[in-house]
């Protein structure tokens, strides 16, 4: 999610903010994505590496315009007042989750670790579908943010399951 702390007419009222985001697959994805829109390139706003971990402290010290971010931060950010201008729902069909495991880490995998990885994931899965208010509370808890915000998080993922 693309998230600005003012209210902007257009796109390209982008140029020359801080665009705080993190550098790696996806945060690249997503500059590229919201600049490609704004009719703008890399030199024509101020880029900042910053990892989801410093996003609301950063947020908070006005030291960015702009955040690339995903859940929880997020929600905490337009909480405080931020403005969406664009998500991944604009993107379809771009990004996925994967799980990839090194060879040499499947030669020697001990106790089928990926087998019980992958069963693991696919029964949290199972639990959240059968038993769901549980276990939000339980992801309430542990990411330590509040029910809605978990629930307007999960609203527009697919999560697939084996069947």
């Amino acid at each position: 999610m693309v998230i600005a702390r003012q209210a902007l007419t257009t796109l390209s009222d982008l140029k020359g903010l801080r665009v705080g985001y993190e550098p790696g697959a996806l945060g690249a994805l997503m500059l590229s994505n919201l600049l490609r829109q704004a009719d703008l390139d890399q030199g024509d706003v101020v880029l900042i590496d910053l990892p989801p971990d410093r996003q609301l402290e950063a947020w908070n010290q006005k030291k960015v315009d702009v955040v690339i971010t995903y859940e929880p931060v997020a929600g905490l950010l337009l909480s405080l007042g931020g403005h969406k201008l664009f998500d991944s729902r604009s993107m379809p069909e771009s990004i996925f989750d994967v799980l990839v495991v090194r060879p040499d880490i499947l030669d020697r995998q001990q106790n089928n670790l990926v087998e019980n990885l992958v069963t693991a994931h696919f029964k949290g899965l199972e639990y959240l579908f059968n038993y769901r208010q549980d276990a939000l509370y339980r992801i309430v808890t542990r990411q330590k943010t509040s029910l809605n915000q978990v629930q307007t998080s999960l609203a527009g993922v697919h999560l697939p399951t084996l069947l």
